[in-house]
This record gives C-alpha cells, sequence and structure tokens, in this order.
C-alpha cells in the first residue's frame, strides 16, 4: 500500500470514528429519554430508542428522532406534520429547542416531566 493510499485509510477511519462518537449507540444512554413538556397541553416523549409521541390535547403523533451533535431531527409518521429539526441543549432538565429546518423557527423551553423523581 502506498503512503497515499496508507494516509486517506487512516483519515477515512478517524473520520468514522469521529462521526460515530457523536450519534448515540444502540443502548447507550440518549439525553432526551423521557417526557418533556413545553405547556399543559403539549408534551413530547421520548423512548430513548429512537421513537416518540408528540401529545396535543387529546391528540398525538407519533414520530421517530435521530441524535447528531446538538440536533434532534424528528420524522413524524402522520404525513400531516412536517418533520423538523432543531438545534437542542440541557440543562438542569430544561431542554432548549432552538427552531431549524422544517420549524417556524424560535427558541422553545421544555421542562423534564418528574425530574425530582429520577434523582
Amino acid at each position: 500500500m502506498n503512503k497515499n493510499k496508507y494516509v486517506a485509510t487512516i483519515a477515512a477511519i478517524l473520520f468514522s470514528a469521529i462521526l460515530s462518537a457523536c450519534e448515540p449507540v444502540h443502548g447507550s444512554a440518549d439525553v432526551m429519554e423521557g417526557t418533556w413538556v413545553y405547556d399543559k397541553y403539549t408534551q413530547y416523549e421520548f423512548d430513548g430508542k429512537g421513537n416518540g409521541c408528540m401529545y396535543l390535547e387529546e391528540l398525538h403523533y407519533d414520530y421517530s428522532y435521530k441524535l447528531k451533535g446538538n440536533q434532534l431531527s424528528m420524522d413524524f409518521a402522520d404525513e400531516a406534520v412536517h418533520d423538523c429539526s432543531y438545534e437542542f441543549d440541557i440543562q438542569d432538565d430544561v431542554l432548549t429547542l432552538i427552531g431549524g429546518e422544517g420549524t417556524v423557527g424560535g427558541t422553545y423551553k421544555l421542562y423534564r416531566e418528574n425530574a425530582d423523581e429520577t434523582e
């Protein structure tokens, strides 16, 4: 193997390792896991395995989700609901979402349900 191919191979392996580190691994802790409350009408539930449900009063919308770095992508099963992505941050059981693709923008604060009971 010549030197250029060797360097390219090593670079590809390192790049793959870095990308893998940014995505949750099946079975690893998922920071989104749990129920997050936006207001008395709106909640988001994340199962920690890539599936969830948005509850709006009497309605509910299932979705799958992916985390990559600080990006949350949500793919809703119901085509009437727009798929979307958010930049997110979690501090002290407060989830901050910053609207991205498929959203109207804006910043939203959600609070982990029963945060006191999990400590």
